[in-house]
């Protein structure tokens, strides 16, 4: 499979769109080159390329790994620092540690003083210290829980496959005097499933 050179590889890279850019950050996988409607993929690790293989794209073009590294630290050098610091702040707040308390963690624990108080004033002092250790051993029981879970190797999961680039079609159906037949003409072409989850537009243009 021939070697994309780094100067090849930063061409093809200017050329993608944002959406584009993100998988090949993301896999290592990108497109390459095109020829008669058909895009050939480069792949940067063996990961990538049975990732493309499986997806049924057309991989034509092997890429370093260390090229593209450095070739992608140099190009998208603020859009890997964003994804690295800001993607989960943005995307995920509330997975972020930014956010220290989220509004449900909040009314979670307002909730659960509320009932803290309560039961200090109306159940009797063994029982309520009695509960109290017992919650508090199940904190310490989750937190070690916790740890033996990270500790543990993460399961196996299946990358999503990144959709393949389609060329843009533009279909045009001449009518004269066939108004009878137009309803049945539009439902053939919006039954085409060219691409799956492609966006059709209908324009009419009168004769003149």
């Amino acid at each position: 499979m021939p070697l994309l050179t780094p100067r090849g590889i930063e061409a093809a890279l200017r050329r993608l769109p944002d959406e584009e850019i993100d998988m090949a950050l993301r896999e290592r996988l990108f497109a390459a080159a095109w020829s008669l409607g058909i895009v050939h993929y480069a792949t940067g690790s063996d990961a990538a390329h049975a990732l493309a293989t499986a997806a049924g794209l057309d991989v034509r073009l092997a890429a370093d790994p260390d090229d593209l590294k450095s070739t992608m630290q140099r190009l998208f050098s603020r859009r890997l620092n964003w994804l690295s610091s800001a993607f989960l702040q943005s995307r995920m707040p509330g997975w972020s540690a930014k956010i220290r308390l989220t509004p449900w963690q909040g009314v979670c624990a307002f909730l659960c003083l509320a009932i803290a108080s309560a039961a200090l004033v109306t159940v009797p002092g063994a029982i309520f210290r009695m509960t109290a250790a017992l919650v508090i051993s199940l904190f310490f029981l989750a937190v070690i829980a916790l740890r033996i879970l990270s500790a543990m190797p993460l399961p196996r999961v299946r990358t999503a496959k990144p959709a393949a680039i389609l060329p843009v079609y533009t279909v045009l159906v001449p009518l004269f005097r066939e108004i009878s037949v137009l309803d049945q003409l539009l439902d053939a072409l919006d039954s085409i499933d060219y691409p799956a989850l492609g966006s059709k537009r209908r324009k009419f243009y009168p004769a003149e």
